[in-house]
């Protein structure tokens, strides 16, 4: 699992508090209508990204660069489609959230 943050420094650690509780919170209480409406956000991003030719090589040499093959854009929707709540579930189990890496960047 990957998780980035941009904030405002001045905010301090809070934004990072949210942030885990919110991860503690989808591994305790996910819901249909939440995976039905994170997978409708991600097909979108993915069709709209593919109506431009640069879109659509990003992608493709994305998954060449880091899997070695080539998805259309059919197989990553396929893909998507057979997300389900469970399998999230089974897969927070199987990875949960600690051990945690946390790298914080600040300017100064």
């Amino acid at each position: 699992f990957y998780l980035s943050l941009v904030t405002d420094p001045d905010a301090g650690h809070r934004p990072l508090e949210l942030a885990l509780a919110e991860l503690r919170r989808v591994r305790d209480d996910l819901n249909d209508a939440e995976v039905e409406r994170a997978r409708n956000k991600i097909e979108t991003q993915l069709v709209m990204s593919a109506e431009s030719p640069g879109g659509r090589m990003r992608a493709v040499g994305s998954q060449w660069l880091y899997n070695g093959d080539y998805r259309s854009l059919d197989d990553d929707m396929a893909s998507l489609e057979a997300v389900t709540t469970t399998r999230v579930r089974e897969l927070l189990e199987r990875y949960s959230f600690d051990p945690m890496t946390i790298v914080s960047l600040a300017k100064e």
